[in-house]
């Protein structure tokens, strides 16, 4: 299985990814054990520098709010929020969790063979993260990158420069790289996020802009 980098693990345990980019990779932990298992490594790794922190003073009154904090009775868990979509999703494929509360979008057409669906994350609206669904050996638009991507495989699975990607893996992208991904015979169905928008050649960049950021 193809995992995230060290770093991106390590600051997916700080809380500093970018919201769309946070999504892909918890996709990917629910799939994962040995990504689940080094993720918690960085946790671990975070929380011995908050225990070389130097003590603070509490508030005079903070052990009173304590107190007070366990004797209300604890609020039940939230029921899991529904994924809200526009867009019809193959009926052999089960969405990650991740998705719980986010809203997916109509699909949007990008090439022969491919569409686009955003996706809405509550609290981070303008992540710019979406499904795509390739066609049984379709191609991608050629493209290169902005800034840094994460693609995770839903079903399905690819191929690119760098190698083959298939359900559960991750294939991460920054701007060194310019790919064109090949479906496989079955095709896929994947999330991609990036904290930059793609950059596509020629008259399709133009056409695709307003849909990938």
């Amino acid at each position: 299985m193809t995992t995230p980098h060290d770093e991106t693990l390590a600051s997916y345990a700080a809380g500093t990814l970018d919201a769309g980019i946070r999504l892909a990779v918890a996709a990917h932990l629910e799939a994962a054990p040995k990504s689940r298992a080094r993720l918690a490594h960085f946790e671990a790794a975070a929380g011995a520098v908050l225990d070389d922190l130097p003590p603070t003073d509490l508030a005079n009154d903070a052990l009173d709010r304590l107190l007070a904090r366990l004797d209300e009775s604890e609020p039940p868990p939230p029921a899991p929020i529904p994924v809200r979509h526009a867009a019809r999703m193959p009926t052999d494929v089960r969405l990650p969790k991740a998705l719980e509360g986010c809203s997916i979008g109509r699909w949007i057409w990008i090439g022969p063979g491919v569409r686009y669906s955003a996706i809405t994350i509550p609290g981070a609206p303008k992540a710019n993260v979406g499904l795509v669904e390739v066609g049984p050996g379709r191609r991608m638009p050629d493209h290169g990158h902005g800034g840094n991507e994460i693609t995770y495989v839903i079903s399905g699975g690819f191929s690119d420069e760098n190698g083959h990607y298939e359900a559960g893996d991750v294939c991460e992208a920054d701007e060194s790289l310019e790919h064109q991904p090949v479906a496989d015979p079955e095709g896929c169905l994947c999330i991609i996020a990036m904290d930059a928008p793609m950059r596509f050649k020629g008259l399709l960049g133009a056409v695709l802009k307003p849909f990938t950021g």
